[in-house]
This record gives C-alpha cells, sequence and structure tokens, in this order.
C-alpha cells in the first residue's frame, strides 16, 4: 500500500474513531449508520460493532484498555473490509467468483470433520460467527 493510501487510511480510522460513539441509537441498540462506504458496499455500525469486537478478543483485560490497541484495531476492521470488498469486486468483474457447486462441496467438506451438524455449529457459535459470515470466508479463501 503507497504511502498516501496509508495516511488517507489513518485519516478515515481517526475520523471513525471520533464518530462511532454516536452510531449507538439512544435505546443503547446499534443503529444501520454507516461507518464506511466502498463500490456502494457499506460497514455498518452493527458490524463495525461486532468486528472490533472480534479483533479485540484476542487481547488480555489490561491491554485491550490501551487506547493505542483500540485505534490499531479499529484500523485493522476498516482495512479488513476495505481489501474484502475490493478483492469480491475484482473477482466479480474478472470471472473468479466461487461457484455454488463449489461453495456448499468446500462447506461440506470442513463440516464433515466434525462429528455431527451441533457440534459444528456449537464451535461456530464459540467463533461468534455466523453461518453466512462463515461461508463469506471460505469464498474469499477460495479465491
Amino acid at each position: 500500500m503507497n504511502r498516501l493510501c496509508q495516511i488517507g487510511l489513518s485519516v478515515l480510522v481517526l475520523f471513525l474513531c471520533g464518530c462511532t460513539h454516536g452510531c449507538f441509537s439512544r435505546s443503547g441498540q446499534l443503529s444501520e449508520r454507516v461507518v464506511v462506504q466502498v463500490n456502494n458496499v457499506n460497514l455498518t455500525a452493527e458490524q463495525f460493532a461486532n468486528s472490533l469486537a472480534d479483533q479485540l478478543k484476542n487481547y488480555d483485560a489490561l491491554t485491550v484498555k490501551e487506547e493505542g490497541i483500540i485505534i490499531q484495531a479499529k484500523q485493522q476492521v476498516v482495512r479488513d473490509f476495505i481489501i474484502r470488498v475490493i478483492t469480491e469486486s475484482w473477482a466479480r468483474e474478472s470471472g473468479l467468483l466461487v461457484q455454488k457447486d463449489e461453495l456448499e462441496s468446500e462447506s461440506a467438506n470442513i463440516k464433515n470433520q466434525y462429528p455431527d451438524d451441533l457440534t459444528f455449529r456449537q464451535k461456530l457459535i464459540e467463533q461468534n460467527i455466523s453461518f453466512e459470515t462463515w461461508q463469506d470466508l471460505i469464498k474469499l479463501r477460495k479465491l
């Protein structure tokens, strides 16, 4: 990534650091407010918060309170979103999208590594990931 792009991303993330406090409604529910938009694909406040929580779960309770760690995690969430959207867009334009039958086959191969469907679903729950998000990750891995 060139230096200008890094600076732009840093400015965007710093802006987001300040605006994410306002992305919550008064009732405590996450809004569907758009935090980042790339190629007409939105990252909502709820998605941003979930991804941020996923990033921060790798740290212990003391480390996660450090402002630098939080800023770094927010930057990573935005960076990952941008890369995912651009990669999917490029794959779509290049005709490289994973076909439905290929996705189903790969999903079945992975699910067969578990004793039963319930064990597989419990593993997804432990990782705080939906089945649809899991399949999206498989698609990206296959590109």
